[in-house]
């Protein structure tokens, strides 16, 4: 869903770097029997998502509940492989490794490896890691620690580059990453991302991944909240029966779609589904609230959830510019599905610096899967760097 909203207070747009293609929120079908040497596909394996972004702009997000049927992934990539321009490069990425279907990490990273390379067929595919580059499938399958858990650098990496290049006066900047379940924030210094963990155990620990994201956390918590700033709110049962996607369809900051089943019921993602959800949460049915009663806590709801997003944000800052010193932000980048409420904080959030927002940039989709798009970029770079054989 594009953003309605205007940006206000001090903003950049980036420009498009045109040799890199993604100037399109859709591509053409190239009539050639003979795929150009940059058709690749950026893919980021989630979770709760799998997100694709084609070099020639088109791009697909894709609700998949990994944990849930974790054999099918082969299958519904090879279907989502057979909906996007022809291709012959995959550049993956992933986080579902970190789904409790699997045993353990290595277990996860293996399966999401297998299963790609079995829907890719004879495409070759390279795995980004945190060594910020590149690996084989064989490489990855070996390293398993070194993939597991990377979009986030892959974001950073290849935002600090296009801003070094478009703005090289933004010394520092602070990238978040607001998605379904998560927000990631990443210091870049020149360029360059200088993240104080790499694993998700110590982002966690040092505030550089927040476990908060706009859609997939459940509403319960907020369940006698502390971040309520009034005395209003329902009492609610700590059970997963709606999930802030619910919240945000009735505030018509996400779009409805009935095709969307991904929720907490397994029901359809529309306006009057989410208020029976909603009316569960309460200990009760739709038909026994009225729509202004309604519509007042879900009001509430929002507010505690973006009050509870600053206050985690403001406390990562802190820690981001403690563990390192002189790392003043001049600069905010923001992507993701939760684009939306980055917008409505950064009045509170750092609002005398300049923010760039990706969905000004490519439109709401792709900032929704900015991984994979930020995939596109870092192969294209691979492959256009000259070989020895070529000095």
């Amino acid at each position: 869903m594009e953003q309605a909203e205007s940006p206000r207070g001090p903003s950049m747009r980036l420009p498009v770097r045109r040799k890199h293609h993604l100037v399109t929120d859709s591509g053409s079908r190239p009539k050639a029997a003979r795929l150009p040497d940059d058709a690749i596909l950026g893919l980021d394996v989630g979770g709760a998502h799998l997100k694709a972004v084609h070099a020639q702009g088109e791009s697909a997000i894709v609700p998949f509940p990994l944990w849930r049927d974790p054999n099918r992934l082969t299958k519904r990539l090879r279907q989502l492989f057979r909906e996007m321009t022809p291709f012959h490069r995959i550049a993956l990425t992933m986080t579902g490794e970190l789904c409790d279907c699997f045993a353990n990490r290595p277990q996860g990273v293996s399966h999401i490896l297998n299963a790609t390379a079995k829907a890719a067929g004879k495409r070759s595919i390279m795995v980004w890691c945190t060594k910020q580059r590149f690996l084989s499938l064989e490489e990855a399958a070996a390293n398993p620690w070194a993939v597991a858990s990377a979009n986030w650098l892959a974001t950073g990496c290849w935002a600090g580059r296009w801003l070094k290049q478009c703005h090289p006066d933004q010394a520092c900047t602070l990238f978040m990453d607001l998605g379904s379940t998560t927000l990631d924030l990443v210091p870049i210094v020149k360029g360059r991302p200088e993240p104080n963990g790499l694993t998700d155990f110590d982002r966690l620990q040092c505030g550089e991944l927040i476990y908060l994201g706009a859609t997939r956390t459940p509403v319960m918590l907020y369940h006698a909240s502390p971040h309520a700033d009034d005395q209003q709110g329902w009492p609610m049962a700590a059970e997963w029966f709606a999930s802030l996607q619910d919240v945000y369809v009735l505030r018509g900051d996400i779009a409805e779609d009935a095709r969307d089943t991904f929720t907490a019921d397994g029901r359809p993602r529309t306006r009057a589904m989410a208020e029976q959800r909603l009316a569960r949460q309460w200990g009760a049915d739709r038909i026994q609230l009225s729509k202004r009663a309604l519509d007042h806590q879900v009001s509430l709801l929002a507010a505690r959830h973006e009050q509870h997003l600053l206050e985690e944000v403001l406390q990562a800052l802190h820690q981001i510019t403690h563990r390192r010193q002189g790392f003043v932000p001049t600069c905010v980048m923001a992507a993701g599905s939760g684009e939306f409420l980055l917008r409505r904080l950064r009045k509170k959030l750092l609002p005398d610096v300049p923010w760039l927002f990706w969905s000004d940039q490519f439109g709401s989709r792709r900032s929704s899967a900015a991984a994979a798009e930020a995939l596109i970029h870092l192969a294209h770079e691979q492959f256009s760097e000259p070989k020895e054989s070529d000095a």
